[in-house]
């Protein structure tokens, strides 16, 4: 169900920064990640309980489609500081390059 919902907003903030909109792009996917880090942390939904590993899983595969657009490096930066400040409790291991 949860995929559902975030798919169509990943395609979303991905074809934004293909059209070269990348404030826009890079403001859509803030705004994806602070709503799925405030939904595992602070929601009380019964749903959150059926799958709770879920939302990390959607965080980590937009921040690897963020990746893969190669923004340039003050977007970057952006996300990077914006994690640190509004997703600090995952910043750690969202900011960590696989090796």
């Amino acid at each position: 169900m949860l995929e559902n919902e975030i798919k169509p907003h990943i395609n979303n903030f991905i074809r934004l920064h293909k059209v070269g909109l990348e404030n826009e792009s890079i403001s859509y996917c803030m705004g994806l990640l602070k709503g799925i880090y405030l939904y595992s942390n602070e929601s009380s939904s019964e749903f959150k309980d059926w799958a709770a590993d879920i939302p990390e899983e959607f965080f980590r595969q937009i921040l690897e489609e963020w990746e893969k657009s190669k923004l340039n490096k003050n977007a970057t930066l952006k996300i990077e500081s914006f994690l640190n400040n509004e997703c600090n409790k995952w910043a750690v291991w969202a900011l960590k390059k696989p090796a």
